[in-house]
């Protein structure tokens, strides 16, 4: 599991738009999304098509995101691979801009063909890069 906390130098409303906007991440992060389809959505609760890719493995999942504008945004995956994997991200006004909390695990046990290639990958490493890129984003 990862767990991370980092000041961004932005306005809290900015950054929980950047991290929330999951639609846009096939544009913004490209090198992480490369397809993104909006399957439905009730109020703050969306079910999303998403091909997420980590350390040159491109990942098939259906995600859950709840959000709730300008606390937090929850992504669980509820299908394909990595089912049962997760991204929860809390957003705090600070003195010096937004602190963002993140919690995160990607769950390789429910997808078998992945476990020989995981041995010796870091996926922690490869999802706080993914933050720091949107981090970026956010303070440009």
């Amino acid at each position: 599991m990862l767990k991370l906390e980092k000041t961004v130098k932005a306005d809290r409303e900015k950054v929980f738009d950047i991290f929330s906007n999951y639609e846009l991440f096939a544009k913004i992060i490209p090198e992480y999304y490369s397809s993104i389809v909006q399957r439905s959505l009730r109020g703050n609760v969306s079910i999303v098509a998403e091909h997420l890719k980590l350390l040159d493995e491109e990942f098939v999942i259906m995600t859950k995101h709840i959000i709730t504008p300008y606390d937090s945004h929850e992504s669980i995956v509820v299908g394909g691979d990595v089912k049962g994997s997760y991204i929860k991200e809390n957003f705090t006004t600070k003195e010096n801009g937004t602190l963002l909390q993140i919690e995160a695990e990607i769950k390789l046990k429910s997808c078998k063909k992945l476990m020989s290639y995981a041995k010796g990958k870091n996926f922690d490493r490869a999802l706080d890069d993914m933050m720091n890129k949107l981090i970026a984003i956010a303070e440009s």
